[in-house]
């Protein structure tokens, strides 16, 4: 591959990674291409004992500078380093997502698509909106969780953590 080719492909993995963050499967795939070879990252997640609020502005603080990263890599290799921490902040955000259904009966996650971005500024902006803590939080998602059909970004966004956590499809 000549140098003008490596860099439009860069230019071409960077543009995908810099409006939304896919499904971790996705971040995976571009990682391993990246690094030439079947790897799996194993940075450990990071942040689960922040209660919601906290935790979505963090998440929001790092997403940026992954961003900005992601933006400014120059090789193949530096490309990859940047998706392995996208790939430990996105499956961060997951777990903690899905474990507020912990303790709670899930209805079937079954038309829930797992491909739709999860935006941690708009779960913020909600709760923000709604005034709620930690409690009232979960509160919601219980009163609420039966209710797919009308269901918010918060809940959707739970529910789509939980199917992707639950079915293993972050791997």
């Amino acid at each position: 591959m000549s140098t003008e080719e490596e860099v439009f492909r860069l230019f071409e993995i960077k543009k995908k990674f810099l409006s939304i963050v896919p499904h971790p499967k996705v971040i995976l795939k571009y990682y391993r291409d990246l690094k030439g070879k079947d790897e799996n990252i194993t940075s450990g997640l990071t942040f689960q004992s922040m209660e919601l609020n906290e935790f979505l502005v963090k998440y929001s603080d790092e997403l940026v500078q992954v961003r900005l990263q992601i933006s400014n890599a120059q090789t193949n290799s530096e490309l990859a380093t940047v998706l392995g921490k996208l790939y430990t902040l996105q499956l961060s955000l997951l777990n903690k997502l899905s474990k507020l259904t912990s303790g709670m009966s899930v209805p079937s996650l079954e038309n829930i698509k797992v491909s739709a971005p999860i935006d941690g500024y708009e779960l913020f902006k909600f709760i923000r909106e709604n005034e709620m803590g930690e409690k009232e939080i979960k509160e919601y998602i219980r009163a609420h969780i039966h209710s797919v059909d009308e269901a918010d970004a918060l809940l959707m966004a739970v529910l789509r953590a939980k199917k992707i956590i639950s079915d293993g499809q972050s791997i």
